[in-house]
């Protein structure tokens, strides 16, 4: 039996949630920290947090096209009264200072940026360090600024797809629908107002059933997603998160309309985080939670769950491709006795263009 319709509350988008962005400005870049040379090389006493710093690029004006920056940490070990931090230009700033330990921002000029830090201590020795900091794909985050001005990306992947469908009244179960297919997604991403505001479609498709536990019997998923939202800025690297408002469409086509159900339209909820392991190389999870029930609220009895991770590795030409599981759990019911769930496995590879 083909449930044709499930009732389904007025569509307001009023649901906050975090996603996934894939190609957007701003990706993540690494630099290194490297001392040149001290005053006092064996009593120099300065500490690094880390030597590998992150670097935060935004849109900058002018012909260089991009502003880079990196915050430097680290402490002091001796009683100092004051430090100072020079940079290529010969501009000096005070460090602010807390028990010793320090963190300033140095904006970044090339490949290798030059500057020196100055320590003055409590009995009046000046201890100096000059430091390098290593941005070697200088030039590949120039080229990466270049290419997000076009606002506007592509993906697409393939994937194989377990499908299970049950439908249930109070004394028996009415179908138990199992199957195999090929599932078709793609996914576009624009850049309103790069680099913090994001929009973006995708959708997926059953495209070719390989088997079914019911002869003669095929079953074809279709959902879209359609987001808006703000990348988070005190997210900061090698972690990335954004906050998007959205829907969400879902409809089956079953042989005959034997079974399924013809069409759901909710707000969703939706948490990812983004990991960068190193220049080219980052993982992905996130959780999906669409309410199903009567109303505006959430609840577990009614709604579709989904889970997802990925990997994705960004080639020489700066297009990435990745891998990513997928699972989702819907469950609601549809009339005064009639329940049903359907549970989707996916396991994908796809590029982006």
């Amino acid at each position: 039996m083909c449930i044709k319709s499930i009732a389904l509350p007025p569509l307001v988008i009023l649901s906050v949630f975090f996603v996934h962005t894939a190609r957007s400005y701003a990706a993540d870049w690494m630099s290194e920290l490297v001392e040149a040379n001290t005053t006092n090389a064996k009593e120099s006493k300065f500490h690094w947090k880390t030597m590998q710093l992150p670097v935060s690029i935004t849109a900058a004006n002018g012909a260089q096209g991009i502003l880079a920056s990196v915050t430097v940490e680290g402490s002091y070990d001796a009683n100092v009264t004051k430090m100072m931090v020079v940079d290529a230009e010969k501009q000096m700033e005070y460090v602010e200072l807390d028990k010793g330990h320090f963190s300033f921002p140095v904006k970044l000029t090339g490949d290798i940026t030059m500057i020196e830090l100055v320590a003055v201590t409590l009995k009046g020795k000046v201890d100096k360090l000059n430091v390098k900091i290593l941005f070697q794909r200088w030039k590949d985050a120039l080229a990466e600024y270049d290419e997000s001005k076009k606002r506007a990306f592509y993906s697409a992947s393939l994937g194989v797809t377990t499908m299970a469908f049950k439908e249930d009244t109070a004394t028996r179960t009415v179908t138990d629908y199992s199957g195999l297919a090929l599932t078709f997604k793609a996914a576009y991403q624009a850049l309103l107002l790069p680099p913090q505001w994001d929009f973006g479609i995708n959708l997926f498709f059953t495209l070719l059933p390989l088997n079914s536990n019911i002869a003669d019997t095929t079953v074809r998923y279709l959902g879209v997603n359609l987001r808006f939202g703000y990348v988070l800025p005190f997210v900061k690297p090698p972690w990335r998160a954004a906050i998007l408002t959205g829907a969400y469409f879902s409809r089956m086509f079953v042989t005959g309309d034997r079974f399924g159900y013809k069409a759901l339209l909710y707000p969703q909820l939706f948490p990812t985080l983004r990991r960068t392991i190193n220049s080219k190389d980052s993982a992905f999870v996130y959780l999906k939670l669409v309410p199903l029930g009567p109303g505006l609220g959430f609840s577990f009895s009614e709604r579709e769950l989904s889970l997802g991770a990925g990997f994705e590795h960004a080639l020489a030409n700066r297009h990435p491709v990745f891998l990513s599981m997928d699972f989702s759990d819907l469950f609601t019911i549809a009339g005064s006795n009639r329940s049903i769930r359907s549970t989707t496995f996916s396991v994908s590879a796809g590029y982006g263009f």
